[in-house]
């Protein structure tokens, strides 16, 4: 830890992991901020402060509020970032030209016992250049301005959720963990999503008759740069076609699902998804075993915006068709207040 510290102290560019992507950053300064301006050369984004505690918010945002509060003890140390009304005499560098100022606290221990070292915010950015993938692993890191790797591992493979609080109402800026459900819980306040597209998946066991049904009926109602949809199942065995009951029952409503090929459930899926939706409880506790950061993010398509309740929307594999239209139906009727949810936030 010495070294970082006194890597950071000198005013070097130093990589470093998070719980979320690796990251690079220098301690707060000018010429730290021109620095990664150049690297990241055609940003136009300010760059976001990592600090230790909350109350280093004080010194370059205004006042939060009570909700405010609230969302922070949820979600910090972790992979929120959120955008305030900038003090007058914040570092120009790191305003937007809204007026905010990007916070974060990462749960990543070695990293936050070096910011509880340093007497100054560190400024950070994700560790890639301009066009090119971030980094899962420290060895493809490949910045030349980089002076200093520091040791360890990143938890994940996506960036922070960005919301954005310093214009009303609060607009999500990036999706990433944790779910624009939870934040507005917090927030007791609507949230719009019209910077970003919503990547919702749909989770049955075998993927050849629920999820399917499902994500065929959303993707009717929105274009992909408004919603991306993908279904999977905890059980299923990949390139299967839809079943036949279900794509006669979907062709009655307009919808031909007979392109479709089932997938299994995978971390990637999960991790790609911003709003998890399940049919069954068993459904839910298996994508808990896969991640269990996405419990914030998974929720019962039946009860989706009813409390969230445990229920079933049952799978009528083996049943006559009469069974498929009834389940249709209750699928058609649970995602089109998905569809509602996602029209009131543009």
């Amino acid at each position: 830890m010495k070294r970082v510290i006194q890597a950071f102290k000198e005013g070097e560019i130093v990589a470093f992991p998070t719980d979320t992507v690796w990251g690079i950053g220098c301690i707060l300064s000018d010429e730290c901020v021109k620095k990664l301006y150049k690297i990241k050369r055609g940003r136009k984004k300010p760059f976001v402060l990592f600090i230790p505690e909350e109350s280093w918010i004080r010194r370059y945002a205004r006042k939060l509020g009570k909700n405010m509060h609230s969302l922070l003890e949820n979600y910090w140390p972790g992979p929120l970032t959120v955008i305030l009304r900038a003090k007058k005499d914040a570092p120009k560098g790191l305003v937007s030209r809204t007026g905010g100022i990007a916070f974060r606290i990462p749960a990543h221990k070695e990293l936050l016992g070096v910011l509880k070292e340093l007497d100054s915010p560190l400024v950070a950015t994700s560790a890639n250049l301009p066009g090119e993938p971030t980094p899962k692993k420290a060895d493809e890191i490949n910045i030349p301005q980089v002076g200093y790797i520091m040791k360890g591992k990143s938890y994940r493979h996506i960036p922070s959720t960005v919301i954005d609080i310093s214009v009303s109402p609060p607009v999500l800026r990036r999706n990433g963990p944790i779910s624009i459900l939870e934040i507005e819980y917090y927030l007791k306040r609507k949230v719009l999503i019209s910077d970003v597209g919503l990547r919702i998946l749909f989770v049955c066991t075998g993927n050849t008759c629920r999820s399917p049904m499902a994500e065929y009926i959303l993707k009717s109602r929105f274009n992909k740069k408004m919603v991306e949809v993908k279904s999977c199942g905890t059980f299923a065995a990949d390139g299967i076609p839809a079943s036949k009951n279900a794509v006669k029952v979907m062709k009655e409503i307009g919808i031909n699902i007979a392109k479709h090929r089932s997938q299994r459930l995978t971390d990637e899926l999960i991790e790609w998804a911003d709003i998890i939706l399940v049919m069954e409880p068993s459904e839910r506790i298996d994508v808990l075993a896969f991640s269990p950061f996405a419990d914030i993010k998974t929720f019962f398509l039946k009860t989706f915006r009813r409390g969230n309740m445990p229920s079933v929307i049952p799978d009528p594999i083996g049943e006559d068709i009469s069974v498929y239209r009834d389940v249709r139906d209750m699928i058609l009727k649970s995602v089109n207040r998905v569809g509602m949810f996602i029209e009131k936030r543009r």
